[in-house]
């Protein structure tokens, strides 16, 4: 979900990362589902920034099914 929200804002990972500050190693892991344990910080960022809400990234973050 995150990858496709962020290729229909038409943003390359790396422009992502700049906006996010992170590697672009960890935004990889963050969209894959390998890391969710974010700091708040993060969070707000990554929720403005593919415009949904905490408990969306949540349940995406948290959901292994997919």
């Amino acid at each position: 979900m995150l990858r496709l929200r962020r290729k229909s804002f038409m943003l390359t990972q790396e422009q992502a990362c700049k906006i996010l500050e992170i590697d672009k190693s960890y935004l990889s892991l963050i969209e894959n589902k390998k890391r969710c344990c974010l700091n708040a910080s993060l969070i707000k960022k990554i929720c403005d920034l593919y415009k949904i809400s905490p408990n969306d990234l949540s349940d995406f973050l948290n959901d292994k099914s997919q």
